[in-house]
């Protein structure tokens, strides 16, 4: 238990790691929308904080406009953020994806149109370059094609990477806890002597 209460920081990351990863990978967009909910709901309980202290303070004469200029920013980005959460992040992604997809087909596009510049002036050029470059376009095409599906798959990719970050931080946190307990730096009594170096 003493264990448990010298490395919570640390316990308490890997497990939110772990969790927004699986929620991620189920359904990143349900997730990304209720984050994107929560934040507005955030911003508009701000937005009412700071018009409530601005009409206190006007009374005093000590408030300035800025406070309410703020205030009614952050409520239109909470109320939209709160409301149109979900048309907001189908929307962005679609987004995302189609702009993606752009520059990767005009990548390819250059990396073909350099590869038949240097055969023309006669110079040296890798075959890879071609390859590389119908590849781009074809991912890029993927990518504006299936463009629905492109935070579905970030989210899947992020959610992996997330649980990999997770297990790499236990065995971390494992190899740490085990070479300070062989030099000695503390034991697992939970004494505050534990900490006392050598």
């Amino acid at each position: 238990m003493s264990t448990l209460k010298k490395y919570w920081p640390t316990i308490l990351i890997i497990l939110l790691e772990m969790v927004i990863g699986v929620l991620l990978i189920v359904d990143a967009e349900k997730l990304t929308v209720a984050v994107f909910t929560l934040f507005g709901i955030a911003l508009l309980i701000l937005a009412l904080v700071m018009l409530v202290r601005y009409l206190k303070a006007r009374k005093e004469e000590e408030e300035s406009v800025f406070t309410l200029i703020t205030a009614i920013f952050a409520f239109i980005v909470g109320l939209v953020l709160a409301v149109g959460a979900s048309m907001l992040v189908e929307v962005g992604a679609k987004l995302y994806a189609i702009f993606y997809g752009a520059v990767m087909i005009v990548n390819g596009v250059m990396k073909i149109g350099e590869y038949i510049s240097l055969k023309k002036q006669g110079a040296a050029a890798s075959g890879l370059r071609i390859v590389s470059g119908i590849l781009s376009i074809v991912l890029g095409v993927v990518a504006i094609v299936f463009n629905d599906l492109a935070l579905a798959t970030i989210g899947i990719i992020i959610g992996v990477t997330l649980l990999v970050e997770a297990v790499l931080d236990i065995a971390t946190l494992v190899m740490a806890h085990r070479l300070n307990k062989s030099l000695g730096i503390y034991d697992t009594s939970g004494d505050d002597s534990d900490y006392d170096l050598e």
